[in-house]
This record gives C-alpha cells, sequence and structure tokens, in this order.
C-alpha cells in the first residue's frame, strides 16, 4: 500500500469511526487480522484512545489476542460491535458470509460497505456539477479583471 493510498484509508476510516463513536459504540472487534485492521486498531488507540477488545481472523490466531470466529461466538459478548476491516475483492463475500454465521447481525459493522453504484454516479455528478460552477465563477472573474485590466491600461 503505497502512502497516499495510506492516508487515504486513514482519512477514511477515521470518518468511519468517528460516526460509530458518536452514536456511542465504543468497545471493538477487529476482523480479519491483516494491513487494514492494523490501520483501524492505530487510528482506535492513537486518535480516540480506545483499544480494541480482540481480533479475530480466520486463519492465524492464538487463542488470546487474536481468535478465530468460534471462540469469539462462545464469549457471547453483546456490548461489542465486529468491525469487518477487509476490502479485497478476491475475500470480499467469504469473510461477510463467514462472521454472519457466528456473529449477530446487529453487532456487525461493515468498514467497506458494497456501495449503489447507481446512488456513487449520483454523487459524482454532484460533485462534477458543482466544480464545474466553481470553474466556471473563477474563470469568469479572471477574465473580468484581465478585461478590466486592459481596459484601463
Amino acid at each position: 500500500m503505497t502512502d497516499c493510498v495510506k492516508t487515504l484509508y486513514q482519512e477514511y476510516i477515521s470518518d468511519f469511526l468517528k460516526k460509530q463513536i458518536d452514536i456511542g459504540r465504543k468497545k471493538f472487534v477487529l476482523y480479519p487480522n491483516g494491513e487494514v485492521a492494523k490501520i483501524v486498531k492505530n487510528i482506535l488507540i492513537s486518535k480516540y484512545n480506545i483499544v480494541p477488545e480482540y481480533m479475530v481472523d480466520n486463519y492465524s490466531f492464538n487463542g488470546k489476542t487474536i481468535l478465530n470466529l468460534e471462540q469469539a461466538k462462545n464469549l457471547q459478548q453483546t456490548d461489542v460491535y465486529y468491525l469487518i476491516c477487509s476490502d479485497r475483492k478476491n475475500i470480499y463475500d467469504e469473510i461477510r458470509m463467514k462472521i454472519k454465521h457466528y456473529i449477530n447481525n446487529e453487532q456487525i459493522l461493515d468498514v467497506f460497505p458494497r456501495i449503489d453504484s447507481n446512488c456513487l454516479k449520483e454523487k459524482i455528478y454532484q460533485k462534477l456539477d458543482a466544480l464545474d460552477d466553481d470553474i466556471s465563477c473563477m474563470v469568469k472573474k479572471y477574465v473580468d479583471n484581465e478585461y478590466s485590466t486592459f481596459l484601463y491600461r
């Protein structure tokens, strides 16, 4: 992951976490234990002073700080939220289906939910329209300024 991409991830994740914390969610479990989960963990600790309860992973776990889904389910914690911390396309559906077999849906928060492409396109078009208006205003001001400078020479 390049520094630029990592920074974009950090900004997006930080905004996502802020929204969750603002509505009173403060106990988190990170799943799966990968590069993005490490970014989430660092943001939780450094920005919000929240240490995740533990990590969950399907393949690499130690039964203490990193659990598998079965171990996490057996803890029967109802006051924690499981953050799905992966956007990898090749395992996107798989990890989401697996966690839903073990954890209540109300406790699962997807950091990277699938976005309705029509909704996303509409938002992009709105942003582009706003940019077009801003650019038009800037060009008009520049032209007006240059024209008035030319007239008064």
